[in-house]
């Protein structure tokens, strides 16, 4: 699949666009399931892998293998993993900085990354921030040709840049879509003081505590207690639910002051 000679970079630009546009459309199940074979088949690589990041664990979501699928699948099975035990998948996603890690060099164990291939000379890791939090990470490797440099980094870090709104926004719209486990919105949302929902508002473009406070110019204690308070008062069993529940509530007169 993969030839000798190293990917265009300009096509490769015009297929990750190619690949946003046929993402865009796609609900949650779908957009993981076909995300890291765009990824590949759009920055010339051989296998993807995607691995969501929630409440402070890695977990595998989807993965793509051209000549292995069985292999993609194993990856995909892969348990669970504490963002706190994989330290170079941690500082991945704690800087929002792609990665380039040489599989040969003498690295310790503990730094390798949670998902790896074998016979693998290099493998990058993107993550995929929204919008100052990374909510995903995307591995990416090639089986020959043109071993991986800092242009396939940046090639795939371009990818999950121009994707993780997409990401974002499915994973909202899943929560937020009614179903049988949906509980119906409590009426205390109108209950929010506007600091509150000035916190809900910021939680909603995927801001951390930290920088809530600093956009809020208050410590992060309050903005734990305001988040404990919007929590309380929108019967949100979590952040995630609160912001869809915010999302469903946008244009109510109480939370529009």
């Amino acid at each position: 699949m993969t030839s000798a000679r190293r990917p265009d970079t300009a096509q490769c630009l015009r297929d990750i666009q190619a690949a946003r546009s046929r993402l865009a459309p796609l609900l949650l199940a779908d957009l993981l399931a076909a995300l890291p074979a765009e990824a590949a088949r759009a920055c010339a690589l051989d296998r993807a892998v995607l691995v969501v990041v929630r409440d402070d664990e890695l977990v595998p979501a989807a993965a793509f293998d051209g000549e292995r699928p069985a292999r993609a699948a194993d990856c995909v099975r892969l348990a669970t993993a504490r963002l706190a035990d994989c330290r170079l998948e941690a500082a991945v996603a704690r800087h929002g900085q792609p990665r380039l890690v040489d599989e040969t060099a003498d690295e310790p164990p503990a730094r390798r990354p949670l998902v790896t291939f074998s016979g693998a000379s290099a493998l990058a890791i993107a993550p995929l921030v929204h919008p100052d939090r990374t909510i995903a990470l995307l591995y990416g490797d090639r089986r020959e040709g043109p071993p991986l440099d800092e242009l396939d980094r940046e090639l795939l870090w371009t990818f999950a840049t121009a994707v993780a709104p997409l990401l974002h926004l499915a994973t909202l719209a899943a929560i937020a879509r009614p179903g049988d486990q949906t509980p119906p919105d409590p009426p205390a949302a109108a209950a929010l003081t506007p600091r509150e929902v000035e916190v809900l508002r910021l939680m909603a473009d995927g801001a951390a505590n930290a920088a809530i406070a600093e956009r809020l110019s208050v410590s992060e204690t309050t903005v734990r207690t305001h988040v404990r308070q919007i929590l309380r008062k929108l019967g949100a069993a979590n952040r995630t639910e609160a912001v869809a529940r915010y999302s469903r509530h946008l244009q109510s007169p109480a939370l529009g002051a």
